[in-house]
């Protein structure tokens, strides 16, 4: 049953956390290059793992994420990333 939990707390936190950017499409600089051959890769492979260490974060401090609003979720997130990992 926990894990249906963190499966489901995972998919809306992707939801709600990524903005949606709007940009016109210009021929790539050479750090856009390396963000999308190089570092896009590797944080790609880490996903996962961020995800699971930010699950286990809200778990063990028992904050409820489906109950929490948009702006008090980014505060969490932020303050996860910034001090626990």
């Amino acid at each position: 049953m926990q894990q249906i939990y963190h499966m489901h707390c995972c998919e809306e936190m992707k939801d709600t956390t990524r903005p949606i950017i709007a940009c016109e499409k210009e021929a790539d600089t050479d750090m856009e290059k390396f963000q999308n051959q190089t570092l896009r890769p590797i944080l790609k492979l880490q996903n996962e793992l961020l995800i699971s260490i930010f699950q286990s974060q809200l778990i063990d401090k028992k904050i409820h994420w489906e109950k929490l609003e948009s702006n008090k979720r980014r505060e969490i997130v932020h303050s996860i990333f910034q001090k626990e990992i």
